[in-house]
């Protein structure tokens, strides 16, 4: 799982003219092209056991149908309203081919403040007081694009495959509660297996957990740690207010085993990035992240304090889901 905007683009945004799917290859959208190089990978029979969260990608469209075409900052707009955002993930399943859905398309609901960059010519919507993001059957492109590449679009923050649940949410989605109020709605009230979070600015104890006894909830986030937690506590009563790290809006982890109705945890692994150097310069250095603050979070005193600041690799144990016991 990659963390939220990892395709987000120099203008803040991508525009749908820019994931245009043709039928011809060499016409293809930089996005479509790099979709298909990842299917490529992915469809390896090694990964038949996998799903991949793919971050979330950036998007943006005129509201004028005539000028879908064009980027929607060209004319540097002076108003969000002219314009239509969109937040999502793609979620690709692994392995060859098999029958039933193997693409998802998750749609994020909620814009938050931090979500589009202020410094381009695209218009903010944060600073319109704009709060959601429309959806994808609003594009002709972008509805097109997903139908004609097989891809289905979530809007409920809910999958299924081989008989697990799983449960998806981007960053601010988490925050309003937005996969558990579609469970209550849309889905009977039922808890999910497995509840997956990518974010940038986002925590796990924010939001509802709403598992079954048992599950597990993973969360990566770009400008902060990452973290795994399980549903412990034997009660079968679902409390949305009771979740990891004791209470909503905790500041620290507690090690597994702690106190709150689940226990998180620690990674097997950590790898920070620094010396990638595709990535270098496209990190914040004032973010407290990267491997060593992921130990210190835990309470595992760790030296060199400065080394935190570039993003990491994190790995998490295997878990034995309810579902599979």
């Amino acid at each position: 799982m990659l963390p939220e905007f990892f395709l987000r683009g120099p203008n803040g945004a991508y525009s749908t003219s820019q994931l245009f799917d043709s039928d011809n290859d060499e016409e293809d959208g930089v996005l479509i092209k790099l979709a298909d190089r990842v299917r490529d990978v992915i469809s390896d029979d090694a990964f038949e056991d996998y799903l991949f969260v793919l971050g979330t990608v950036i998007a943006a469209e005129s509201m004028d149908p005539t000028e879908s075409e064009k980027k929607p900052w060209e004319d540097e707009l002076a108003d969000a309203n002219d314009v239509m955002y969109f937040n999502f993930a793609p979620v690709y399943r692994g392995g060859a081919d098999r029958e039933g859905t193997k693409h998802h398309i998750v749609m994020k609901q909620y814009i938050s403040g931090a979500d589009f960059l202020s410094r381009t010519t695209l218009p903010n919507p944060s600073e319109f007081d704009m709060h959601a993001y429309a959806k994808a059957d609003r594009s002709k492109v972008l509805a097109e694009t997903f139908a004609k590449r097989n891809n289905t679009v979530v809007t409920d923050n809910y999958i299924e495959i081989d008989g697990i649940t799983v449960g998806i949410e981007l960053c601010l989605d988490h925050r309003m509660g937005s996969l558990w109020n579609n469970l209550r709605t849309k889905h009977g009230s039922e808890l999910v297996d497995v509840q997956l979070i990518s974010s940038a600015g986002m925590s796990i104890e924010r939001g509802p957990n709403p598992l079954k006894i048992g599950g597990v909830v993973y969360l990566t986030d770009g400008e902060a740690s990452s973290a795994a937690c399980i549903r412990t506590d034997k009660a079968g009563t679902f409390d949305p207010n009771h979740v990891c790290r004791g209470k909503p809006d905790g500041l620290k982890h507690a090690p597994p085993g702690g106190a709150g109705y689940s226990s998180f945890v620690t990674v097997s692994g950590c790898i920070d990035m620094e010396k990638i150097n595709l990535i270098k310069g496209y990190y914040s250095m004032h973010q407290l992240q990267g491997c060593a603050n992921t130990l210190r979070t835990y309470g595992i005193d760790v030296m060199d304090e400065f080394q935190y600041y570039p993003p990491s690799l994190e790995i998490y144990p295997t878990v034995d889901l309810p579902v599979m016991e």
